[in-house]
């Protein structure tokens, strides 16, 4: 959301072809879509909407003699993302909103957690027309152009370290029995 206010305050406004820069209030939100319909001005929405694991990062690397228990790797996950916009003045603001974020994060698809420098990526996905359609229609509200972004991978921080490899044996015993 930061990011994508940071983008629209950069923004030097659309040239109306008169010479005249037409410029207009657009709120950030990530509110789901038919949230924002009561509310004046223009919104761009940026809705978290699905969550899977991420194959490529489910087995944990093993270290000692057994395999690591959940609680002690990450969670690696993909996030799904609805770009959308609304406004009551129409769809025109609408579309240049959309204008902005599109371009926005096309221009910076990789972005780097300033905390723990760890990398993630923002991608445009292309979306069935029946599966946006029943998302939709689950938002009770009518079809509005919007996009989809996926943002993977994320890691999910574990609560626990894993436990330090036990040491190596120093004796092995070897017993046989009786058979019938």
């Amino acid at each position: 959301i930061a990011y994508l206010e940071n983008a629209i305050t950069a923004w030097p406004g659309f040239d109306d072809n008169g010479g005249t820069v037409q410029r207009f209030t657009i709120h950030v939100t990530g509110n789901m879509p038919e949230t924002v319909r009561s509310l004046g001005d223009c919104h761009l929405i940026i809705y978290l909407f699905h969550v899977v694991p991420e194959p490529g990062v489910r087995n944990p690397p093993l270290t000692g003699s057994r395999a690591q228990p959940n609680t002690t790797h990450a969670l690696g996950l993909s996030m799904f993302y609805l770009l959308t916009s609304f406004s009551k003045d129409g769809a025109i603001k609408e579309q240049q909103s959309m204008s902005i974020a599109l371009k926005a994060l096309h221009e910076r698809a990789t972005f780097v957690d300033p905390l723990d420098g760890f990398t993630f990526t923002v991608t445009i996905e292309p979306e069935k027309d029946d599966a946006a359609n029943r998302r939709w229609q689950s938002f009770s509200t009518p079809f509005r152009f919007s996009a989809m972004y996926r943002v993977s991978v994320t890691f999910l921080t574990p609560a626990g370290q894993p436990p330090a490899p036990a040491p190596p044996p120093t004796r092995v015993g070897l017993s046989t029995g009786p058979t019938a």
